[in-house]
């Protein structure tokens, strides 16, 4: 039997535009990567989602398969957007990174890194505080509870998973909110035997450098997270134009809401060009250049 490769593989995080709003995007974006591990015969180690990136730690077969895999995670989660929002050609112009990885210390390190994502961004103080990673998968010494999707009718499966894949052998549950559980998703075992214990899982999380140039996008003066920046221009939106998805809204019209963004965020422009996917520039000549530029 051939033996699994190990590859971290992801999504540019130096690309405008933000491509999870909410909790529903962040839950499919895990249902589409089970689904396609599924499909490829290939294990999911680890992920974090990013607000507009992806990080995966994959086992598989070869370079190929894990291309496969993230190529068709950016195809299937643009579907995605553009039945839920109307946004088209979402990942047209991200690129992804393959790499192998090929020794046991490094794949701890590249797991650590992974999972450190949110906290060299400035989102959260330790992982176990963000939500949209697979942190939680690991040394929680508790059952997978849940409904064994292979025992859902079909429009049950489209309602809730938005697929009509054949995932009766998949071995996945669902939660009580009908979201996957990640503990049947994730290769949590192998991570656990990887580290050995609890504690050398949390030292070698202490000990990695996930401190990223492209990583480093949280705002210095502005308090929102991503989403919750998302979800304050989307309130001025609805009381100025009545549209609470301003992905709708014009050129013009974004640019009409930009001062009162800034005076009620204080956001800078580079991360809100990238938010309302506009060109950098344009925004920098409407707020002014005194901002910092580093988000």
């Amino acid at each position: 039997m051939e033996q699994s490769r190990f590859f971290h593989v992801c999504t540019d995080g130096t690309s405008n535009g933000i491509i999870f709003t909410c909790d529903a995007d962040f839950q499919q974006a895990v249902t589409i990567s089970a689904i396609l591990a599924y499909k490829l015969g290939l294990r999911i180690i680890c992920y974090c989602h990013m607000t507009n990136h992806s990080h995966f730690v994959v086992a598989c077969k070869s370079e190929a398969t894990a291309k496969n895999f993230i190529d068709g995670f950016k195809r299937d989660y643009a579907v995605y957007m553009n039945r839920e929002y109307g946004i088209s050609k979402i990942f047209k112009e991200i690129d992804t990174s393959i790499k192998e990885i090929t020794e046991r210390n490094y794949l701890r390190n590249c797991i650590s890194y992974v999972l450190l994502n949110p906290v060299a961004a400035k989102i959260c103080r330790v992982p176990e505080e963000y939500r949209y990673s697979s942190f939680g998968a690991y040394f929680q010494e508790k059952p997978i509870m849940g409904y064994p999707v292979q025992k859902l009718k079909n429009r049950e499966q489209r309602k809730w998973l938005k697929t009509n894949a054949d995932l009766s052998g998949a071995g996945y549950i669902l939660n009580s909110d009908n979201s996957l559980n990640i503990l049947s998703v994730i290769d949590f075992k192998f991570v656990e035997n990887l580290f050995g214990s609890k504690t050398w899982f949390y030292k070698s999380l202490a000990l990695t450098n996930s401190v990223d140039e492209e990583l480093i996008y949280a705002p210095k003066v502005c308090r929102y997270s991503d989403i919750e920046l998302f979800e304050e221009i989307a309130q001025i939106s609805q009381k100025r134009y009545g549209r609470m998805t301003f992905h709708t809204l014009t050129k013009s019209e974004k640019f009409s809401l930009i001062p009162t963004i800034e005076r009620k965020t204080r956001v800078s422009p580079r991360r809100l060009a990238r938010i309302l996917r506009l060109d950098n520039e344009e925004v920098e000549n409407i707020m002014g250049v005194e901002h910092c530029r580093y988000d």
